[in-house]
């Protein structure tokens, strides 16, 4: 019997119906109880598929919890994923090594799913896998997924509030600091060079090369990382950006500052979190 390795990563965030599709990059830390409960509910998934190898249950959990709590991919997932079979055969056994790659694999797929970092208590949640595994654990599996899903909603819902306040108070402040211009529909916006080409229209398509960043400082985007300019058309791009590129000529480099409702507001995805301000860093290069 063989089972896809990737298969089963995505099985067990998508049946479990643990997380939802709310996004958010700010860290969530969960006490004890729901450590544990998310424990049972990996491991029972993990049994579900059938997956009848042997693992290092410590080592894949502190693969997977470190990785849920980090922003960082902690491993070059590129790698590990092409040095890894691409199914395992019944009755493998994992070495350490590979039990913490599959774990960090797994918390990685998570993160991105759900938007936002987790902080599990190692050693409930390691309790809870190792329970469900070996058919001891002391909550059904769905209790665990009720209290896993509950506790999680309402830190989303918190968390979402948070930083509507902090966005508000940025752009409040922001919109006081010499050079920035707020326009009508919100948009802010500082000249760091203004250009002598034109400029374009709603429905252009524009070269540009541009970075964009988190209030925090995180960088979600950037051209210059990748070493090329990047081409968009500005009817499908979001409101902000489209607005401040048509106030720029060819040649000019701009920092906008764009508020949620004109960004991805709740509709945004890791590591953006719902309701966030972007500050994007833009130089117009052509229009074509």
């Amino acid at each position: 019997m063989k089972k896809n390795l990737l298969f089963i990563f995505f099985a067990c965030f998508f049946t479990a119906g643990v997380f939802s599709a709310d996004n958010n990059s700010s860290a969530i830390e969960f006490d004890g109880e729901i450590s544990y409960s998310m424990g049972v509910v990996i491991g029972a998934q993990l049994a579900y598929e059938s997956l009848n190898i042997e693992f290092d249950r410590r080592r894949f959990t502190d693969g997977l919890c470190d990785q849920m709590a980090s922003k960082k991919m902690l491993l070059d997932f590129e790698n590990v994923m092409s040095t890894l079979p691409d199914s395992f055969e019944e009755g493998k056994v994992l070495d350490e090594e590979t039990s913490y790659a599959v774990g960090a694999a797994l918390g990685y797929y998570l993160v991105e799913s759900a938007g936002f970092t987790l902080k599990f208590n190692k050693t409930e949640f390691l309790k809870g896998l190792e329970a469900v595994i070996s058919e001891e654990a002391v909550v059904s599996v769905e209790d665990a997924s009720k209290k896993v899903e509950t506790a999680l909603m309402r830190a989303v819902e918190g968390q979402k509030t948070v930083e509507i306040e902090k966005s508000k108070k940025f752009m409040a402040d922001n919109g006081k600091k010499s050079g920035v211009i707020t326009t009508k529909s919100g948009l802010q916006y500082k000249v760091e060079k203004r250009g002598s080409g034109k400029k374009p229209d709603a429905e252009s398509i524009v070269t540009v090369n541009y970075e964009g960043r988190l209030l925090d400082g995180t960088v979600f985007d950037s051209s210059y990382e990748r070493g090329e300019s990047a081409q968009f058309q500005l009817d499908e791009v979001i409101q902000g950006w489209s607005e401040g590129i048509q106030l720029m000529n060819v040649g000019s480099k701009f920092t906008l500052y764009i508020p949620p409702d004109l960004g991805y507001g709740d509709m945004a995805g890791y590591p953006i979190p719902p309701n966030a301000v972007l500050i994007f860093e833009v130089e117009l290069i052509a229009i074509e």
